[in-house]
């Protein structure tokens, strides 16, 4: 072997020697994962791409989260049969979480109902479903106001008391935050404000638009700014 072939040689085993050592495995549902073992591990920074998140589908999206927080509009905007398909498909939910989902439901109008009571995660066992779809049913449409940051309020304390890493709320109205004593335009500031400072940990807000005359503009806003999704429902 010559003298300048055996420069080449050790030349590139010095180069190869020096990059970073990347590992491919292939990861649960096919597809394949880069592990890059020069770079420092953060065990906070993601989850393990083999830990599945739990699937709830709520009026066909489907939201992959282990902790959900329904926060849903109880004024007249649920009217002509809404409110009642709405404790249909909640009902549907609740019965079909899986036992290791962590949840909530919050109803908003003037003022709130919260599930449970004191405002902390329930967990998806069968007597804290049947006590929530019993709550469900029991509740009615109400004419009063929509008092959308009391509603969110309730929600984020919920899921800020969530302990799992994959959580997110679910926030249905027409978008009208209309609260009796309050002047429109502050309030909606206001909710605006207060939504992000109780959401310090981003916890992603997924607004959904019902009814005849939607504000997306403030749906799409709350969404947003979360790192959450906007879409309307249609008949």
């Amino acid at each position: 072997m010559s003298g300048s072939l055996k420069i080449s040689i050790v030349c590139v085993v010095v180069v190869l020697a020096s990059l970073p050592v990347v590992l491919h495995t292939q990861s649960i549902g096919g597809g394949f994962r880069r592990e890059n073992l020069d770079l420092p591990y953060d065990s906070n920074a993601h989850l393990s791409e083999d830990e599945e998140a739990n699937i709830v589908q709520f009026y066909g999206a489907n939201y992959e989260t282990d902790a959900i927080f329904f926060c849903l509009d109880q004024s007249m905007s649920m009217g002509r049969g809404q409110w009642e398909a709405l404790q249909r498909e909640l009902a549907r939910v609740v019965t079909q979480f899986s036992t290791n989902v962590e949840f909530g439901i919050v109803f908003f109008h003037a003022e709130t109902t919260a599930f449970p009571p004191n405002k902390r995660p329930a967990k998806a066992t069968k007597s804290m479903k049947a006590a929530a779809i019993q709550m469900v049913k029991s509740t009615s449409a109400s004419n009063k106001s929509t008092c959308v940051l009391a509603g969110l309020t309730d929600a984020l304390t919920m899921a800020n008391r969530s302990s799992v890493e994959r959580r997110s709320i679910v926030f249905m109205s027409d978008g009208k935050a209309t609260c009796a004593g309050e002047d429109p335009v502050g309030y909606i500031k206001k909710t605006f404000s207060q939504t992000r400072n109780l959401n310090s940990k981003r916890i992603p807000i997924h607004t959904v638009g019902i009814g005849f005359e939607v504000i997306e503009y403030f749906l799409k806003k709350i969404s947003n700014e979360s790192g959450g999704s906007y879409r309307r429902l249609t008949k």
